[in-house]
């Protein structure tokens, strides 16, 4: 919403509003799945607004399908230092997520096969090293979320990752 307001890079700023679609839909896609109906909200709020009603499940899913859209755009990598970030890859398989749930298999198989056609993921060796913290960012990711275990410092990582993290980072057995 305040994005193409800023003054700043176009090209950044077009990567970054879509990233923000990416998340949007992302969300807005577990919500439906999780809720069904629920409030569509796609612009920040006032005090009046608060109390929205229900949509229905569909009008989530063309919400998430026109967001999901706009990321298809999103650059395929990213380097080391923007690692975490949503790719057109991600964008993709989010979207054959979404057309998947509506049983939509004819517009879902061209996106998963060109991911999968890509040559940029693979599935690793061994399905137990998914569990064990030693397999961060691999091949089988096509979006990881980015953890920092609890650094014992305010505001930085999460204190739910010594009770919840992913295994191998912050949380010690027993």
């Amino acid at each position: 919403e305040k994005i193409p307001e800023i003054n700043m890079d176009d090209q950044l700023k077009s990567r970054l509003l879509k990233e923000a679609y990416f998340l949007r839909g992302w969300w807005m896609l577990r919500l439906a799945k999780v809720y069904g109906d629920a409030p569509l909200v796609t612009k920040t709020l006032t005090l009046e607004e608060l109390y929205i009603p229900k949509s229905n499940r569909q009008e989530i899913f063309d919400q998430v399908e026109s967001d999901l859209k706009e990321a298809l755009s999103l650059p395929d990598r990213y380097d080391d230092s923007n690692m975490g970030r949503a790719t057109a890859f991600a964008a993709k398989t989010v979207l054959a997520e979404l057309y998947l749930w509506q049983k939509k298999w004819t517009e879902a198989k061209p996106l998963l096969e060109s991911v999968i056609k890509s040559g940029n993921f693979r599935l690793l060796d061994s399905y137990t090293s998914l569990f064990d913290g030693t397999t961060e960012n691999h091949a089988e990711t096509i979006f990881e979320i980015q953890y920092k275990a609890n650094t014992g410092q305010p505001l930085l990582g999460n204190f739910s990752t010594t009770y919840s993290a992913p295994n191998g980072e912050g949380y010690v057995p027993g």
